[in-house]
């Protein structure tokens, strides 16, 4: 159970880093090169996955140690703003 619950501590870190690579993005689209703005969907949308796909991991690994703790409520947070943030993002996409 000690391993299972430790097995979540990286997927966790990149959940929060995708979380924050996504906000970037978004920043990306607005105010970077016009030119640009696909490839900073496409950053987007893959932070987002990896978000969801890492959290998922956490949520498993957890679940199998029978452990719940604040780890849950970060995954959740990291999730949720990284799936705010592609929104946001899809959100500009066409704006000149």
């Amino acid at each position: 159970a000690e391993a299972l619950s430790a097995a979540a501590d990286p997927p966790l870190a990149i959940a929060e880093v995708a979380a924050e690579l996504a906000t970037l993005a978004g920043r990306l689209a607005r105010s970077g090169n016009p030119n640009l703005r696909g490839d900073a969907l496409t950053g987007g949308i893959l932070a987002e996955g990896a978000a969801r796909a890492t959290v998922a991991l956490v949520k498993i690994n957890l679940g199998a140690a029978g452990v719940s703790d604040e780890r849950l409520n970060r995954a959740g947070a990291a999730l949720a703003h990284a799936a705010a943030a592609l929104r946001e993002l899809r959100g500009h996409q066409n704006d000149p």
